[in-house]
């Protein structure tokens, strides 16, 4: 199935296989469709492997001087692909559940219950990461000292053309249909 493919099949659900009336409004849909569905986790990484993506870092060399990596905005550490979501950090390339230290998401006001509680400091074999602003920060950053460490997110699908049947499984390609599908129901009803 290509893209052009893909809106027809949206567009033929509403009634509009000429697409004069809903063509860009499917368009539109398909692409909120597909990042809402990657950034929803509800998919296997081989549904996606247009999007999904592992990047290299080194802590200390390819990081600022506070040893934060810029994930999001348009000039970050991870070759300026447009993150939509971190899935996790480890130092292995191709598994996300095995790494020498486990890289641990937090949220921020965990991250500031740390500073009140050393009960709740990382075990020996534990980092802490967060996500702050368009940054990601480590907790305690010396174990990543000049440590190559992988950065595993989805990224923005750009502009799409073309055929998606390596991008994207079958499955995840109807899901997206049956996202917009539903979206452009709800807008041509007025909902």
């Amino acid at each position: 199935m290509t893209f052009d493919d893909l809106i027809g099949e949206i567009c033929s659900r509403v009634n509009d296989p000429d697409r004069d009336t809903y063509g860009g409004s499917a368009e539109d849909l398909a692409y909120e469709g597909i990042s809402t569905l990657a950034k929803s986790g509800k998919y296997e990484k081989e549904d996606i492997p247009l999007l999904s993506r592992v990047r290299g870092i080194t802590m200390g060399q390819d990081t600022d001087d506070e040893g934060q990596i810029k994930v999001y905005g348009s000039t970050n550490n991870l070759g300026n692909d447009n993150v939509l979501k971190v899935l996790g950090i480890t130092d292995d390339p191709g598994d996300i559940t095995r790494s020498t230290y486990k890289i641990i998401p937090i949220s921020i006001g965990e991250y500031n219950r740390l500073s009140n509680d050393s009960e709740l400091d990382p075990l020996s074999d534990e980092v802490f990461y967060w996500e702050w602003n368009y940054y990601l920060r480590f907790f305690p950053l010396d174990r990543l000292a000049n440590k190559y460490i992988y950065v595993h997110y989805i990224k923005d699908p750009g502009d799409l053309s073309g055929e998606l049947t390596g991008d994207f499984s079958t499955s995840f390609q109807y899901n997206v249909i049956n996202y917009a599908t539903e979206k452009l129901k709800m807008e041509i009803a007025g909902a």
